[in-house]
């Protein structure tokens, strides 16, 4: 089990929480009117037992699912073919060799429906020209696609330096698509440096 993917999920299902609270508050309420300790405690185990069951449904059936990779992350499988650390962010200069800024971890989407790669991306520099610089992408594993693709260039900053700006990519989970892993990355074309602070994907409601 992913429980980075568990919690995260756990935290953006807040309203499914709610509620089985307060259904398990009432009905603790209402048992502990009678005098029997017994069936109060089993009761209460039994009401609890059904919040975690239904905490845990909605969780994994991935309601408000999001996961996220800081640039640099030591403690994971994301990789790099250009550019240095600098923090737990990847930077690249104008003299570095184009390529792969980030690329990897795969990841499984363990529901159907829509999605949203993200990635959080400020310029070092000024730019001599509005050449595109970067390209974002949503690499599917079992097929070797990419399913979708987001050019960027200089103006998307407005010509703000070192101020990050997210960038968003939708894209659909196929219900035939179960276990087959994606992969968000990062392609760097050259020509103007760039900082990465973070990476991620959500599941959209």
């Amino acid at each position: 089990m992913d429980w980075n993917a568990f919690v995260a999920a756990v935290l953006g299902a807040w309203f499914y929480e709610a509620l089985a609270l307060l259904i398990t508050t009432v009905m603790i309420v209402l048992r502990t009117k009678r005098p029997d300790w017994a069936n109060r405690v089993l009761y209460g185990l039994g009401a609890c037992t059904f919040f975690f069951i239904i905490l845990y449904v909605f969780a994994w059936r991935g309601v408000g699912w999001h996961l996220e990779w800081r640039g640099n992350d030591k403690d994971t499988l994301v990789a790099h073919r250009t550019g240095r650390a600098e923090a737990d962010a990847w930077t690249v200069s104008a003299r570095d060799p184009s390529g792969a800024l980030q690329y990897g971890p795969y990841k499984e989407l363990r529901a159907a429906g829509a999605y949203e790669a993200f990635w959080d991306v400020s310029l070092n520099e000024r730019c001599p020209n509005d050449d595109e610089i970067l390209s974002f992408d949503v690499f599917e594993s079992d097929t070797r696609t990419i399913v979708d693709s987001l050019p960027v260039r200089p103006s998307a900053w407005g010509k703000r330096v070192t101020e990050f700006k997210r960038f968003r990519l939708g894209f659909h989970r196929e219900p035939s698509e179960p276990t087959h892993k994606y992969e968000f990355r990062t392609l760097w074309r050259g020509g103007c440096g760039v900082t990465l602070k973070r990476f991620g994907v959500e599941r959209k409601q």
